[in-house]
């Protein structure tokens, strides 16, 4: 059939339950619908990523909400985005080496960091959380705050209680990409 016997009032997309015929299609529209499955597969890394943040705990059900405030807080300030880009890329499992280690695994091969520790999986978690690395910064902030520290509030930027949102924004930022740099110098 050619495309013009078609009816152009006929021809159109599904977008959630409602039918967008191709005459009325608006920008945003057309973008919606380029962009979901990305939106999907980020909703579903930022879902792995809370779940990892409350160590397998169930989150609250407005983490998700909370997460995409966060970082469109964080995007908002003034600083370079190379301070900016580890959380975003800790939020998405996306650092450079964490798919080798998941194929290592899958083929029964253990790779390890420099700090000694065997790595079958959990890569995320352990460089930025279990590592020697993770754990003196993390002492160090405890000492400098003079409260205990969860992986949520680190990880998910939500600021102990006495502590300034504001404040707790870039010691994040800072702490996440201070992590990032140790990760990639202690092979050095």
């Amino acid at each position: 059939m050619c495309p013009r016997s078609v009816p152009r009032r006929r021809l159109g997309w599904r977008h959630g339950a409602a039918d967008v015929p191709l005459l009325t299609l608006s920008v945003k529209q057309a973008t919606q619908l380029q962009l979901a499955p990305a939106y999907d597969a980020l909703r579903v890394r930022h879902l792995a990523f809370i779940q990892e943040a409350y160590s397998g705990a169930a989150p609250p059900a407005e983490a998700i909400h909370a997460l995409r405030a966060a970082l469109a807080r964080l995007w908002a300030l003034v600083w370079e985005p190379r301070h900016k880009e580890p959380l975003w890329r800790l939020a998405v499992n996306g650092f450079t080496g964490f798919g080798m280690l998941a194929a290592w695994a899958a083929d029964g091969r253990v790779a390890k960091c420099p700090c000694g520790t065997q790595m079958t999986a959990g890569a995320r978690v352990h460089h930025f959380w279990d590592c020697v690395v993770a754990e003196a910064l993390r002492a160090l902030m405890r000492e400098r705050a003079n409260v205990d520290i969860t992986r949520n509030q680190l990880w998910l930027v939500q600021a102990p209680p006495g502590l300034s949102q504001a404040v707790w924004d870039i010691v994040c930022l800072a702490a996440v990409a201070a992590l990032e740099y140790g990760r990639q110098h202690s092979r050095a």
